[in-house]
């Protein structure tokens, strides 16, 4: 494939991340949903283009999200989990090894998740509603996370499977 198409498709991804994150920022409900969709765009441009570009949409989407929507909640959770995640789990999943997949990915989600509690925390302290731990937040959520983890894989796996031969 040639740069243009590489290009293109990273650009088209890019211009969908953020409109994703956008929707996010706006909607009053299902926000962690649109940027768990939102996660998905980088494996899809991994598997279209390549991971450089894949980092160039990372990069471009988490910049524009930046400076266009400003400093939300939404955006630091785009750039520090949803949208590097896509990455981790490719790089994590290649070692074959279930168990330590497992735990790798659940450190990685707990380090996200204390990133973003805390500059939450920071930043956001007047608008803050929640009074549960963090690390009552974390147990919740643990399971959550590793379902949506299978539920990416079952997408990655089936856009494999049915779109990305059109694409190529």
């Amino acid at each position: 494939m040639d740069k243009t198409k590489k290009l293109t498709r990273s650009s088209f991804y890019t211009a969908l991340s953020v409109l994703l994150i956008y929707l996010s920022t706006v909607m009053p409900i299902g926000r962690l949903y649109i940027l768990a969709v939102a996660c998905c765009i980088i494996p899809i441009s991994i598997l279209t283009t390549n991971i450089r570009y894949s980092v160039l949409v990372y990069a471009a989407a988490s910049l524009l999200s930046v400076f266009l929507l400003g400093i939300k909640v939404s955006v630091f959770s785009y750039i520090i989990f949803f949208g590097i995640y896509g990455f981790v789990k490719l790089y994590i999943e290649k070692l074959r090894k279930l168990y330590l997949e497992i735990f790798l990915k659940l450190a990685f989600y707990n380090a996200a998740i204390f990133i973003i509690f805390i500059l939450y925390k920071t930043l956001f302290i007047s608008s803050s509603t929640t009074k549960l731990p963090i690390y009552l937040i974390v147990l919740i959520s643990e399971p959550i996370f590793l379902l949506c983890d299978y539920v990416i894989t079952l997408f990655i796996d089936y856009m494999n499977r049915h779109f990305i031969k059109i694409f190529k």
